[in-house]
């Protein structure tokens, strides 16, 4: 921090003690009548003269009195809340450790054993309270305690009976450690306030560059535009060279010769998956806000499906204390098996990332017309008043360090919204210490086995594209080269273009390409959906797959709507090779 800030950040800490002080002060009210009684009911059966113990008693009171008047001014923001005022609760915490002290100081020798230990349970009492009182402020409890005790383990000394060592050692030992704990309510205050100033110092600046942007904006023809193209740009930027690093890594992977060079491949290959995985969340919500998910329901085996979330599941906890069990009951039913894919995997892996030991069990049950499938595991369960919040977007349960591994707080959100488009709902039953269990409840239409589509195989991971010309368009140099590398690995003769105009000089605008892959926002405002309807009007039939790094709504739905097919950065190869394969069988078949 500046030295500026520094000092802003005191005066809020201070700020925020003196009401926290006030807080607490005027919420004990009550608390601090009930002991005044019991001290004054100890003294009074004790023997103590009337006189005397309300005398003792009205000192107290009257302190007390006096100091929740002040600390409700200063709630009503009557008086301000500055270092003065926090002396005058220091004040406040002496004086009452002051009269605490002075209870065994003066009556002690005068009780019977029973009132002592009444009344050094009270003065115990009150030290806890001193805890909740003077949490925020680490100077007052001390000064209370320091005041209070060390006369209660005095007089115990004096004039306990032969084992009142034992009571004098506790005392002390308590004594040491309510300091302790006070000095750690304390420093979790100021690291909490500390935290908060610096989150509105950044709120602060966020709003302030908003101002600035909408200054920007208003002076702009169109205002959303504006905004959706910054958007739309920095989304781009992002994905371009994070799909040059998917690319890159598997060439590193496959190059790899030695365990050292395979190690660290390893790691640059699981760093680019991690960044992959989150810019994908990003991209579905995108996708789903821009209606660019069709549902495409079929017949589909139950069980199968089932069967391939456990084996990703199972990969996942390797080497982990976490059993896998999944039903998989010979069910036929009608869904689109790549949207329920898509929630249960998303199910399954947030169970297992949250489970540290137990397991995870994926299990089917039907009804009259409807499906409910349910993913259980014996995490740590979730409160009942985050239960809704957990399926909006960017939520997330003990997460305010924001910690990478537990993702952007965005895959209950997209489960929420493929159910509702497969026509059915998620739930959530979940108790703190016992786990969750997630129920994804949808239509059940029985089918016949014999109604199921022939299944294609899982198709090799090598590709040979047998000497193809293949047209890249990207106006990203470092995404062509990573483009043009991994497409040479798989056989292919690669040309590369930063746009229309390059790409008609290169030699397959004459002789024809096999396969265009083109970006989807191109230098100069130039639109890849209109390059590509360009080339193909050059060429008819060339196939075109759009691999694009925009997640903006609009530009999703207008890609997605072209008819080319669209893949979005960063590419994994395998997708890249299948749909490179799908895309020229596709252009062969009859």
């Amino acid at each position: 921090m500046t030295a500026a800030a520094t000092a802003a950040s005191g005066v809020l800490l201070t700020a925020e003690r003196v009401h926290l002080l006030a807080s607490q002060t005027s919420g004990a009210v009550l608390v601090v009548l009930i002991g005044s009684c019991l001290i004054v009911a100890v003294l009074l059966l004790a023997g103590i003269p009337r006189l005397e113990a309300l005398a003792w008693i009205a000192v107290f009171v009257g302190t007390n009195a006096y100091r929740v008047a002040v600390s409700r001014r200063v709630l009503a923001g009557a008086v301000p809340r500055n270092e003065a005022m926090l002396r005058r609760y220091l004040a406040f915490a002496i004086v009452n450790g002051v009269w605490a002290g002075g209870l065994p100081a003066l009556f002690f020798s005068r009780l019977p054993d029973e009132a002592s230990f009444a009344l050094t349970a009270l003065v115990l009492l009150a030290a806890a309270g001193s805890a909740a009182t003077y949490g925020s402020y680490p100077r007052g409890q001390q000064a209370y305690l320091l005041l209070a005790m060390p006369p209660l383990i005095v007089a115990w000394g004096l004039h306990g009976g032969p084992q009142s060592w034992l009571i004098v050692v506790t005392l002390s030992l308590y004594t040491a450690l309510m300091l302790r704990f006070g000095r750690q309510l304390g420093s979790v205050f100021e690291r909490s306030v500390t935290i908060r100033y610096e989150r509105e110092q950044v709120v602060q600046q966020l709003q302030q560059e908003k101002l600035e942007t909408d200054r920007a904006r208003r002076e702009a023809e169109d205002a959303n535009l504006a905004k959706s193209r910054f958007l739309a740009n920095a989304s781009h930027d992002l994905r371009q060279p994070a799909h040059a690093l998917n690319l890159y890594s598997a060439l590193l992977l496959n190059e790899a010769r030695t365990d050292r060079d395979r190690h660290i491949a390893l790691n640059v290959a699981e760093s680019s998956r991690a960044l992959r995985e989150l810019l994908d969340s990003l991209l579905e919500v995108s996708e789903l806000d821009a209606g660019a998910i069709a549902v495409s329901p079929r017949a589909v085996a139950l069980g199968p499906l089932l069967r391939e979330i456990e084996h990703e599941a199972r990969a996942l906890v390797a080497g982990r204390p976490i059993r896998i069990d999944v039903d998989s009951p010979p069910l036929v039913m009608e869904t689109d098996p790549v949207q329920l894919k898509r929630i249960l995997r998303n199910l399954v892996h947030n169970a297992v990332k949250f489970t540290e030991q137990g397991q995870v069990r994926l299990r089917a049950e039907t009804g009259r017309g409807w499906l409910e499938l349910v993913v259980e595991d014996s995490g740590p369960g979730i409160a009942p008043q985050h239960h809704a919040l957990v399926f909006e977007e960017f939520y997330q349960v003990g997460n305010s360090e924001r910690n990478r591994a537990r993702g952007l707080g965005l895959g209950l959100s997209i489960v929420r919204r493929i159910a509702a488009l497969l026509g059915g709902e998620v739930g959530l039953r979940s108790e703190p210490g016992r786990g969750a269990a997630f129920t994804l409840r949808l239509p059940y239409i029985q089918r016949e086995a014999g109604e199921l589509p022939p299944e294609l195989g899982d198709p090799d991971d090598a590709l040979d594209l047998g000497g193809l010309r293949v047209l890249v368009i990207d106006d990203d140099p470092m995404v062509r080269e990573s483009m043009r590398l991994t497409l040479e690995g798989w056989h292919a003769r690669v040309e590369l273009a930063d746009g229309l105009v390059r790409a008609r000089e290169q030699p397959g605008a004459r002789s024809g390409w096999a396969l265009c892959l083109c970006d989807l926002r191109l230098r100069g405002g130039e639109d890849g959906v209109e390059t590509a309807s360009a080339l193909r009007r050059d060429q008819p039939g060339l196939p075109v797959i759009l691999v694009t790094g925009d997640t903006e709504a609009p530009r999703i739905g207008q890609a997605a709507g072209s008819g080319f097919a669209l893949l979005h950065k960063p590419v994994p190869p395998r997708l890249l090779a299948d749909r490179i394969r799908a895309v020229l069988q596709a252009a062969v078949a009859p």
